[in-house]
């Protein structure tokens, strides 16, 4: 349930926490079609199917990345939301348990070693790709980036449902 704590002049919104993992992974989810509709003008506007993805499709990916992550450590406990201050993915699979580190790696592709050097390659990609002025020429793997949110959105979905107490 969510409640209102009204105290002049303020008023903060309480979301308990499972209700906040459902909220980051549907908003996930969001980023990540907002993503491949980004691919499909790219694929349209070129009349076929084209390797990498555009600026708002790196964003929307990486940001949906970040955000299934967050689902999962707040599903599983690892954290609360207020704790998930970053956009740096590494770091936010390093707050993970061990054996959803390895699922992750797994789903994505790659062994453990491979799995950190491409992590190490889009930790940053959200803060990198919005301000692309900023940084004119970021490298990405945008496959691995891909596979690596599909991991993550699986990993959220698991750790929702086998959240102790879920719908």
């Amino acid at each position: 349930m969510i409640h209102l704590e009204i105290s002049s002049p303020a008023v903060s919104v309480v979301v308990p926490t499972a209700v906040a993992s459902h909220i980051l992974f549907a908003t996930a989810t969001e980023f990540l079609k907002t993503a491949e509709l980004a691919a499909q003008g790219l694929e349209a506007a070129n009349g076929r199917r084209v390797p990498g993805m555009t600026i708002p499709g790196v964003v929307c990916t990486a940001l949906a990345a970040e955000l299934f992550l967050k689902s999962a450590l707040v599903a599983l406990r690892c954290r609360t939301p207020d704790q998930l201050q970053t956009h740096d993915l590494a770091k936010l699979v390093g707050l993970l348990p061990a054996q959803h580190q390895a699922a992750l790696s797994s789903h994505a592709g790659a062994d453990e070693a491979s799995f950190a050097a491409h992590l190490t390659d889009i930790e940053d990609a959200f803060k990198e790709w919005r301000y692309l002025h900023a940084n004119p020429s970021p490298l990405l793997n945008s496959g691995f980036l891909t596979s690596f949110a599909g991991a993550a959105q699986s990993l959220a979905a698991q750790a929702l449902r086998q959240r102790p107490g879920a719908e």
